[in-house]
């Protein structure tokens, strides 16, 4: 995927303001305030299906400990990451399509202050970086926590609150 050519999904979600209509609405939420926190965001940081109350249960059902690296995949605006990380000490890595949404979760992460855990890149995960499609990558509707004892998780979004998959990877 090139900046010249985005997916048809990046396409649908870009806004091009996003950022300004974020601030706009932060600043008149909390006048004043050049720092925030990740409790401040909730209600611009998380658009998923129920909001902050399923990132909460999700981040309880992982038993995430510090320092397990975790990989969030559709990290939008990055609320679950930035969460993950300040409540669990996880160091958070999310991918998203839409460079928008990166650039913004990005900003975001800066202001509250956890850019040293967590970071954002755009992409596919379908592709790795060498360009080259995964052989039968596809989306998955089913939240999939993958742990490889070494610290490691990855999160793959589209979860319901009530089902769960959670698999130990060799």
């Amino acid at each position: 995927m090139t900046a010249q050519q985005p997916s048809a999904v990046a396409s649908h979600y870009r806004q091009g303001d996003l950022r300004r209509k974020i601030d706009e609405a932060l600043d008149r939420l909390h006048p004043g305030h050049t720092t925030l926190t990740t409790d401040e965001l909730h209600g611009v940081d998380e658009f998923h299906t129920g909001g902050h109350p399923a990132t909460r249960e999700l981040a309880e059902h992982l038993e995430l400990s510090p320092g397990l690296r975790v990989l969030d995949v559709g990290s939008g605006l990055g609320g679950p990451a930035r969460h993950l990380a300040q409540y669990a000490g996880a160091d958070v890595t999310g991918v998203d399509l839409t460079e928008e949404y990166v650039d913004v979760a990005r900003w975001l992460t800066d202001r509250v202050g956890l850019a040293d855990r967590v970071r954002f890149q755009q992409g596919d995960i379908r592709t790795p970086a060498s360009g080259a499609p995964v052989s039968g990558a596809s989306a998955s509707c089913r939240p999939s926590v993958s742990t490889n004892g070494s610290g490691s998780a990855a999160i793959v979004r589209g979860y319901s609150k009530t089902a769960w998959e959670k698999s130990t990877v060799a």
